[in-house]
């Protein structure tokens, strides 16, 4: 295990988080390839397996792991392994009900309130204005390029224009005729956003209470929303439940998978505590 984890360590992606949120442009590798770590992962243990032996002191020292991954200031290594095996944090993990970042959430559900509550068209909205995580003012959020998925997930004024236009939840948000829609271009020119004034103080108090809200001007009439749990938020009311996974998942599949294979990998992610090993999951997901 010592010999795996020396090497995973210099295995491991340096993050790119901060040069995908203030790039002038949205990158497919986001915050690092998809599967990579995963992938050094594995090979790190296969490695260590046949002998290969590891830096066995690879969080250690003047120039260990933290220093040399470019991480500058105090590192409390006794978080690592605090509570390990009795606290797992995975259980805070937070679904996504809606295909673009998370960030965005709130606002969203606003947005759909108001539309479902007023019946509102789209032909009919003036102005949609949006406030909430800070975060959305970034570049990454603003750029005003949809060209390809990673910036159907990010583009701020494409996602609420999405949600005005009454597009199915799911893939088809990053659908290419979607993307370049005439009328979901128009309806971004109408689309405003930024940090909400109240939201910081509120997080700092409460990490769950994160204010969105949303004006809509339609009609000539002005309509107004607001939020203090997004949607998918574990621990709230808000939470995705087992029903709301599975149907996620199905209409995600359903392009890939047959009915049978989704229904068997469906019962596969449900109860994989009950499967001998991974195989028979493998074979529903797999083309």
């Amino acid at each position: 295990m010592a010999h795996a984890l020396g090497i995973s360590g210099h295995l491991c992606q340096v993050l790119t988080h901060v040069r995908f949120s203030f790039s002038d442009y949205r990158h497919l590798t986001k915050y690092g390839v998809p599967g990579w770590q995963n992938t050094g992962g594995i090979m790190a243990a296969l490695l260590a397996e046949i002998g290969y032996a590891g830096d066995t002191t690879v969080f250690d020292g003047d120039y260990g792991f933290f220093q040399f991954c470019g991480y500058e200031g105090e590192v409390d290594l006794s978080a690592i392994t605090h509570a390990i095996g009795d606290q797992w944090h995975f259980t805070q993990i937070t679904y996504k009900p809606y295909p673009c970042c998370r960030m965005l959430h709130g606002g969203i559900d606003c947005l759909y309130k108001i539309i479902k509550e007023n019946h509102i068209r789209p032909e009919e909205i003036e102005s949609i204005d949006v406030k909430g995580h800070p975060t959305i003012e970034l570049p990454c959020f603003i750029h005003k390029e949809v060209e390809n998925v990673v910036d159907a997930q990010f583009n701020a004024a494409y996602v609420f224009s999405v949600v005005a236009a009454g597009v199915r939840i799911g893939p088809e948000w990053q659908d290419p005729v979607t993307m370049k829609d005439p009328g979901i271009r128009e309806l971004m020119k109408k689309v405003t956003f930024g940090g909400h004034p109240e939201f910081v103080q509120r997080v700092q108090k409460n990490m769950k209470e994160q204010i969105y809200t949303v004006d809509v001007v339609a009609r000539g009439e002005k309509f107004h929303a607001e939020t203090l749990t997004p949607s998918g938020t574990v621990g709230t009311s808000g939470a995705m439940s087992d029903a709301d996974l599975e149907n996620k998942f199905r209409h995600n599949a359903e392009r890939i998978l047959t009915q049978d294979q989704i229904s068997k990998a469906v019962q596969n992610l449900l109860n994989l505590e009950t499967l001998d090993g991974l195989s028979s999951l493998i074979e529903t997901i797999c083309v």
